[in-house]
């Protein structure tokens, strides 16, 4: 029996269009597979890679600094990291720093690792976040050894944080 070419035309685009929010979402989650933390490690500045960001002037100014690094677990990368903020980050009614968390991202070079932050620690006391612990979420990544290399991690932050709606 042959379908007429309409029909098998649409139900390819069908499947096609049923595949697209699949495919969406494994390219948003980067490569971290879950977000329950599987280690938690102390905060060292000289092992970790740190970040920061300033958003505002003057009175409203708002800074966050975010430490991250790789970490070998059972031959698998962990991702490492915690948050520190100085200021407000609030805007009357609108919480600027939960906007910035879930749009900031993490990368190993080209490797999107996570592309929402908010699963690290913190916020950690500013100024005093050394010897604290950072939270370790799993990846899908076999370990490997340029992993330890901190200045190939990147973190992105969002240039602008606007209120939906």
């Amino acid at each position: 029996m042959r379908f007429p070419s309409l029909a098998r035309r649409s139900a390819g685009r069908r499947l096609g269009l049923a595949l697209v929010p699949l495919a969406f979402l494994a390219a948003c989650g980067g490569a971290v597979s879950s977000r329950t933390p599987v280690d938690h490690v102390p905060l060292d500045p000289e092992s970790f890679a740190i970040r920061g960001v300033t958003f505002g002037r003057g009175a409203a100014e708002s800074s966050l600094t975010v430490a991250t690094r790789l970490q070998e677990r059972d031959g698998k990368a962990m991702l490492c990291g915690a948050y520190v903020k100085k200021g407000d980050f609030q805007l009357l009614d609108f919480d600027v720093l939960a906007e910035i968390l879930l749009r900031t991202e993490v990368y190993f070079d080209d490797i999107r690792l996570m592309s929402d932050i908010d699963d690290f620690a913190g916020p950690l006391p500013w100024g005093a976040a050394s010897g604290m612990n950072a939270t370790c979420l799993p990846t899908e990544l076999a370990w490997r050894p340029e992993f330890a290399d901190l200045d190939r991690l990147r973190v992105e932050f969002p240039e602008k944080v606007r209120r939906a709606g």
